[in-house]
């Protein structure tokens, strides 16, 4: 009628609500060939299943709408995400930490150095990686990101202790004379840093889940490689960049007021934070724990679109369970036990698709047969017969009763 024609459905037309009662969804069960050398083992079974896909005419048409989903479209689509998010985020860090660097030393021959420091200690600590666990997954990956982010505030504070170095009567002090007094003034601090965090990281090794104990692992010796690239490599380069010390005074010397303010509501400021840290606690039980993984994937991706239209849909949920009894009885009982969850849709059990009251049913069956069948089934009728047919009948007749 809106000059929209559509395909009628004969089986809505004939069966009513019965129709819609398996679904709105059609399901193409596929076993495909992995290539698990591949970061995406399914990605060339998944691109020729959507080649097939895109040529069928009822697609073309947009009759239909195809998407593929299940473990493997899944595990990839998170490989997927998990590569470009950390090239991404890795090349951000690098880019923030420049930025941040500028602001910090405010000399390309200090800030040349700390990035070299950066990518030869993240060099050195994939080299471990690939020593002590072989294969990175998707949670261990993430150590490149925290080592740059956690080793470049080591060499901060060595970059500007250097810059800021000066003699006790406040005369200048040579470069070579101030990487060697920076060396003793901070190497003890860098150290007991570099301790403090390698431990918060190596605390999670003892741990069952292989991810998060492989990140540990690297992220933890990670923070030993930094430090020691701080305390050698960085004032090498330093030394070989002919990098200067500051002429003025070291920091942002227009935030020294704010140094006097915390100095002077020194307690003030402590009972700010400590309420806040109070407001904090009292806040700890109305934090859930989300146990669903589908929850930490990517929720535009094809996949994931896909799961959140059959959620919509009870009958063709991917949240579902199994449960095996040892006969019809427990069955029974078991079925409205679950029936009487809230979390629970609907139960389905072998006895549901078995009719109640069968031999009452059977013989009202029966007896309505009897009633419609001949109206329904009709007898057989034989065409009318010609002329030939006429006068084969006669003489089979004449012969009979001469």
């Amino acid at each position: 009628a809106g000059n929209h024609p559509k395909d009628l459905s004969w089986q809505n037309l004939l069966a009513g609500p019965l129709g819609d009662m398996a679904g709105r969804y059609q399901f193409v069960m596929t076993q495909p060939h992995q290539d698990f050398g591949s970061l995406q083992p399914g990605g060339e079974a998944s691109a020729a299943m959507r080649k097939a896909i895109d040529s069928l005419p009822f697609v073309k048409s947009g009759n239909a709408i195809a998407m593929i989903t299940g473990p493997v479209q899944l595990s990839d689509e998170e490989f997927s995400t998990v590569a470009h998010g950390m090239g991404f985020g890795l090349l951000t860090s690098l880019v923030l930490v420049a930025a941040w660097l500028v602001l910090a030393v405010r000399s390309m021959r200090v800030i040349v150095p700390i990035l070299i420091t950066l990518v030869i200690g993240l060099l050195l600590t994939t080299g471990f990686a690939a020593i002590a666990v072989g294969k990175l997954n998707l949670i261990s990956v993430a150590f490149a990101v925290l080592f740059v982010g956690i080793a470049v505030d080591f060499a901060i504070q060595f970059s500007v202790r250097f810059r800021g170095q000066r003699q006790v009567s406040g005369a200048a002090m040579t470069p070579e004379d101030a990487l060697a007094e920076t060396g003793r003034e901070t190497g003890h601090q860098i150290l007991v840093a570099a301790l403090a965090t390698a431990a918060g990281f190596l605390a999670f090794v003892p741990t069952n889940f292989v991810g998060v104990a492989q990140l540990g692992l690297i992220a933890g010796i990670g923070m030993i490689i930094a430090f020691l690239c701080t305390m050698t490599l960085l004032p090498a380069l330093l030394h070989l960049f002919r990098a200067r010390l500051s002429r003025g005074m070291p920091g942002f010397t227009r935030l020294a007021p704010a140094d006097h303010f915390l100095r002077r509501y020194r307690k003030p400021v402590l009972a700010f934070f400590g309420i806040l840290a109070v407001t904090g606690l009292a806040l700890i039980p109305r934090l859930s724990f989300d146990a669903d993984p589908l929850h930490t994937k990517n929720p535009d991706t094809e996949g994931m679109r896909a799961i959140h239209l059959l959620e919509q849909d009870p009958r063709a949920s991917p949240y579902d369970g199994e449960v095996v009894v040892p006969n019809l009885k427990i069955a029974a009982e078991r079925a409205k036990q679950f029936e009487a969850l809230p979390s629970v849709s609907s139960v389905m059990w072998l006895g549901m698709f078995v009719p109640e009251n069968q031999t009452e049913k059977l013989a009202m069956i029966q007896d309505t047969a009897s009633i419609l069948l001949p109206t329904l089934v009709g007898q057989e009728v034989q065409p009318a017969p010609d002329a030939n047919a006429l006068r084969a009948s006669a003489a089979s007749a004449a012969s009979k009763l001469g």
